[in-house]
């Protein structure tokens, strides 16, 4: 399904996972520091997972991993009172997206998968939370050990 070799893959995701530790190293010095390292390091998981996965099991199960590990995250998300996108499921997005872009995924296939996330509804005003939505956050928030199950 996809021209580029494992050992491309393997290296694109090498060099996504060196941006990513510069991006934590200089998010000390942005106007945000817990937001852009925590975002960062968020990135770096997923290439981590990726690497091990494409690496153990082939760029087509990688592949199909990915994709519903991206589909399972919330398409809207935030926290805090000033309502700002979750850096964690921020970063995770943004990696997932990056490793479709290695892929060749075409820009449909993408808009298809990310239009397949599911939608959280904000509460009625800012700064609320409750039970069911740390519950939500929790479940889209993925694990080291539990991110990418096997097929």
């Amino acid at each position: 399904m996809f021209s580029i070799s494992q050992d491309d893959v393997l290296k694109a995701l090498k060099k996504s996972m060196r941006l990513a530790k510069q991006d934590f190293l200089a998010g000390a010095k942005a106007e945000d520091p817990p937001y852009w390292t925590a975002q960062a390091e968020a990135r770096r998981q997923i290439y981590l997972l990726l690497t091990k996965d494409v690496h153990e099991n082939g760029v087509e199960a990688a592949y199909r991993r990915a994709s519903r590990s991206y589909t399972a995250l919330p398409l809207f998300h935030s926290h805090g009172e000033d309502q700002r996108p979750d850096p964690v499921i921020s970063g995770q997005e943004r990696a997932f997206e990056m490793f479709f872009s290695i892929l060749g995924v075409s820009p449909m296939k993408r808009a298809h998968l990310k239009n397949a996330r599911r939608r959280v509804r904000p509460d009625n005003h800012i700064g609320a939370r409750s039970a069911r939505d740390d519950k939500a956050k929790a479940r889209h928030s993925i694990k080291l050990d539990a991110s990418l199950p096997s097929s």
